[in-house]
């Protein structure tokens, strides 16, 4: 479901550069989509898998997470 937001997000951010900056309209959408897909998207994954990886791996394996399972 978050990939859909980072697109609509995306589309958002193409949108307002092009009506208030006058930006390119193709570089302006595949600027902003790249940007929120890839970039929000790994960071979003950074943070579940950095921070919450132990809630993760108790509620999905079952066993507690280590480094050295």
């Amino acid at each position: 479901m978050f990939p859909i937001y980072f697109l609509i997000f995306g589309s958002l951010l193409a949108i307002t550069q092009i009506l208030f900056f006058g930006a390119p309209i193709v570089e302006s959408f595949l600027y902003s989509i790249v940007v929120s897909n890839i970039g929000l998207s790994g960071i979003y994954a950074f943070v579940g898998h950095f921070f919450f990886s132990n809630k993760v791996a108790d509620s999905m394996v079952g066993q507690e997470a280590t480094l050295f399972n």
